[in-house]
Order: structure tokens, then sequence, then C-alpha cells
């Protein structure tokens, strides 16, 4: 997918912690991105996004407006159905 954005990114381990283990170090690569919505209206810059070659995600996590209209929270929020794929990036919390 890296190849696919045109993006230059360095290689880096990362220290994850999940429900089932602590501190595990993995290999992964760290780009720069910019992403709009899907108009191309609204921009926003990424400047640490982690990319991993395999996470435990389906199609079936993707969230529909259903999901969306359970949270009041969201109350007022479209989700557009899209047809995309599920990409492997992770943004930095730091």
């Amino acid at each position: 997918m890296i190849d696919c954005l045109g993006a230059t990114c360095k290689r880096t381990t990362l220290s994850l912690t999940t429900m089932d283990s602590e501190n595990v170090n993995s290999q992964s690569l760290v780009v720069s991105l910019e992403v709009c919505d899907l108009q191309g209206r609204n921009t926003i810059e990424l400047p640490s996004v982690f990319f991993r070659s395999k996470l435990r995600v389906a199609v079936s996590d993707i969230p529909l407006q259903n999901d969306v209209d359970r949270g009041p929270n969201l109350k007022g929020i479209n989700l557009p159905c899209t047809d995309a794929e599920i990409n492997n990036l992770l943004k930095d919390r730091g």
C-alpha cells in the first residue's frame, strides 16, 4: 500500500501493548501523509502514520450508519457508504 501512495517511509520498531501481551516489539514503517474527505474539501496532515503489513481486522469491523445512529453523541453524523479496502495504517497518538 505504501508503494501505491507514493510515500517515502522509514523503518522503525514499535513497542505494542494489547490485552493479550505487553511491550511486544514489532517492525513497522512510518510515513507522513495528507488525507482528505470523500469530496476533497477538508484536508488534514498526519505527520506520523505507522504502517503494518498485517492487522487482525475484517470488512465486518467497518462501521455502518446504523452503528453511528446508536451513539447519542454521534447524532447528526452521516457516514457515507463506500466501497473501500481496509488499509493497515495506525496514527501516532503522541
